[in-house]
């Protein structure tokens, strides 16, 4: 049988980021097959290629993945206005440098996210 891994990029201080957790725990515990990944994304932020990866997984608009009601976003001087304003590597680059911004959690199954 071979070994699939679900990785879960997760803020423990995030309740909902806890909760899928949760959710995948179960999952987990009945398909031994499958195991999880945790990736700590304040601590240990993706880079920008991995978050293109994952934004074109999730088959999203890139401003899906930003966390715009953030204090950091207003301290960074950008509102919700800008968020057309600016092109996908420009938020890429952003979020690579700023996990606090990255919206929470994300999920990567199967080539999915």
């Amino acid at each position: 049988m071979q070994t699939e891994t679900i990785t879960i990029y997760h803020n423990p201080r995030c309740s909902k980021s806890r909760g899928a957790l949760e959710i995948i725990n179960e999952y987990c515990e009945k398909h031994p097959e499958i195991q999880i990944q945790e990736i700590r994304y304040l601590e240990n932020p993706p880079n920008k290629e991995t978050l293109q990866t994952l934004f074109k997984q999730l088959d999203v608009p890139i401003q899906a993945m930003i966390r715009s009601g953030e204090k950091l976003f207003k301290e960074l001087g950008y509102s919700k206005a800008d968020l057309e304003s600016y092109n996908e590597s420009h938020w890429l680059a952003l979020l690579a440098e700023h996990s606090k911004l990255i919206e929470r959690p994300i999920i990567e199954f199967r080539n999915k996210a």
